[in-house]
C-alpha cells in the first residue's frame, strides 16, 4: 500500500471518529439540557415548599431573594441602613434545602460560614466585604454571589436574618463545591459593623 492511500484512509478514520464523537457529545448536551430543565423545576418547587412552610405570603426583597429579619431581636440592638459603598464585617453560615417526611427542612450542617446561628459562637473573623447595590449596578462584579450584596443592602447595621437566595443570585446551573446546580440557599447572616 502506497503512503498516499495510508494517508487517506488515516484521514478518513479520523474523520469517521471525530464525527462519532461530535454526535455523542450533542446527545449528551441534549440529555443534560432536559435535566437542568427538571432541575430548574425541582428547585423552584422546593423553595415554594420552605417559604410555604416558614414563610407564607413572603414578598422577595428583589428578584427572588427573601430577607427575614430575626423577630426576637430588640429594635435597640438594630442600627443603621447599609448603603451602596459600605464596608462592612458580618457573620454569616449557609445551609441548603432537602426533602424530608415532614415537608422541607435545611440540612443540619452548613455548607460554608464563620459562626453557629443556633448558638451564636463564632467560629472565625468576620468576613469584610464593600457593599455593591446590584439592583442600581446589575453588571458589578463583587467576587461574592449577587444574591448576598442584594440582601444584605435590605439589611441594618447589627441585625440578624434569615436570607433566602434563588440559584440564579447564587451558583446558578453549574453549583461549586457541595452546591449542586440549582440549589437555593439560605443564609442567617449577621451584621457586625462597619468598618473603614
Amino acid at each position: 500500500m502506497n503512503i498516499r492511500l495510508s494517508n487517506t484512509i488515516f484521514v478518513v478514520t479520523l474523520l469517521f471518529i471525530a464525527s462519532g464523537m461530535f454526535t455523542a457529545c450533542q446527545e449528551e448536551e441534549n440529555e443534560l439540557s432536559i435535566d437542568y430543565s427538571e432541575m430548574k423545576k425541582y428547585e423552584v418547587k422546593i423553595r415554594d415548599t420552605y417559604l410555604n412552610q416558614y414563610h407564607k405570603d413572603a414578598i422577595p426583597v428583589y428578584d427572588g431573594v427573601y430577607v427575614f429579619p430575626d423577630e426576637t431581636q430588640s429594635k435597640d440592638e438594630v442600627k443603621d441602613a447599609i448603603q451602596d459603598g459600605d464596608n462592612i464585617e458580618i457573620y454569616y453560615e449557609g445551609y441548603l434545602f432537602y426533602e424530608a417526611s415532614d415537608g422541607v427542612q435545611l440540612k443540619s450542617k452548613p455548607f460554608d460560614g464563620n459562626f453557629i446561628y443556633t448558638t451564636g459562637e463564632n467560629k472565625g473573623a468576620p468576613f469584610q466585604l464593600k457593599i455593591v447595590d446590584l439592583e442600581k449596578n446589575p453588571n458589578v462584579f463583587t467576587g461574592i454571589i449577587s444574591g448576598f450584596q442584594i440582601a444584605l443592602c435590605h439589611m441594618h447595621v447589627g441585625e440578624r436574618a434569615k436570607v433566602v437566595i434563588p440559584s440564579r443570585h447564587g451558583y446558578g446551573m453549574h453549583g461549586a463545591g457541595l452546591i449542586g446546580p440549582f440549589q437555593t440557599l439560605v443564609f442567617f447572616i449577621e451584621v457586625k459593623g462597619k468598618v473603614k
